[in-house]
Parts: C-alpha cells; structure tokens; sequence
C-alpha cells in the first residue's frame, strides 16, 4: 500500500527481489545467476549445483537459469561479485586478447 499511496509501484519488482536476497541471505542461501548457451537438463543442473556448493561451502545453493545463444557453447556463472565464465565466447575473448586482436 504504501508504494501504491506514494506513487512508486513501479519499484515493486527491485523490492521484492531484495526481499528474497535477504531471507535467502539469512538462510544461508547462495544465488547463482547461470546463462547457458543451451536449456541445461536436470542432470546438468544437480551437478552445476554440486559443484557450486563444494566451491562457495553454502549449505544451499538456488539456481536462476537463462539461455544465451551467442555464449557459442559452456555457461557463465555468478555468485555474488564471483563470476565464473566457461562460455566458448569468453575462452575466444580470452584467446583473442592474449594475441593482442581486438573482438567485439
């Protein structure tokens, strides 16, 4: 109500969504952000989540998945302010700045 009273509906979303950071954030939850090249299968996911727990040491980890066809092929990751780039397209950004070529 307040929001709708003072005219910042709008900002509803970015609320909630801090919200949810915080309770996850109290119970020892760890978001990751993952963008694939390619819908992840259920398998994929269970060991995503694995290896990510065994990695950051959260009890739980939940994953927020989206598709990203010009990753080329792989994932990218993020949890927190650590990214995790495992794309085709960031190991040819990595390539190509070693050898001194510019890529868009």
């Amino acid at each position: 109500m307040v929001l709708c009273d003072r005219g910042r509906i709008s900002y509803l979303d970015a609320v909630v969504e801090k919200a949810l950071d915080l309770a996850y954030q109290k119970a020892s939850i760890e978001i990751a952000y993952v963008t694939s090249s390619v819908e992840i299968t259920a398998a994929q996911e269970e060991s995503l989540t694995a290896k990510l727990k065994s990695m950051t040491g959260a009890s739980q980890i939940k994953l927020k998945l989206s598709v990203d066809s010009s990753l080329v092929g792989g994932f990218v990751a993020q949890i927190g302010s650590k990214i995790i780039d495992n794309s085709v397209k960031g190991q040819l950004r990595q390539m190509a700045a070693y050898l001194g070529a510019s890529v868009v």
